[in-house]
């Protein structure tokens, strides 16, 4: 049986390699980051919506991200009174940040709204993103 020292050194150990894991995570996502950026970049030189290969199917789509906080959300609830009325979906107690991206998703999809319609308190971010559909088939 072990004792409190031999466990403490194999905690140490278990530590160290989730650390270096972790460091490893961190560059290669940097490297994924960059990569994506590059193929964006060509795909919107090229005009490219989306591409097949390899058996998957590659395309961009714009990302929504907006900060919906106890600090704003007094903010975000007068705005939505008297943007869209007191009966939508979002207005509860505490504003739905998944149901109130995917209204303004679809606005700005819709050409409905621009995004810089919207109240700086949201911090509305936008940004090209890579959808690979059929990579989880594929690891399989």
């Amino acid at each position: 049986m072990m004792n409190h020292l031999e466990i403490a050194d194999e905690l140490y150990k278990a530590r160290e390699e989730h650390d270096r894991l972790k460091e490893l995570c961190h560059e290669a996502q940097v490297v994924y980051r960059r990569i994506c950026a590059k193929l964006i970049d060509e795909m919107a030189d090229k005009d490219v919506q989306h591409f097949r290969h390899q058996n998957l199917t590659i395309s961009t789509k714009k990302h929504f991200a907006i900060s919906v906080t106890a600090d704003n959300n007094d903010d975000i609830r007068k705005w939505l009174m008297e943007t869209y009325g007191d009966d939508t979906d979002f207005l509860t107690e505490n504003v739905s940040k998944k149901i109130l991206t995917e209204k303004i998703r679809e606005e700005v999809t819709g050409n409905e709204k621009y995004e810089e319609e919207y109240p700086d308190f949201l911090n509305l971010k936008t940004a090209r993103i890579i959808q690979v559909d059929g990579w989880k088939d594929r690891q399989k």
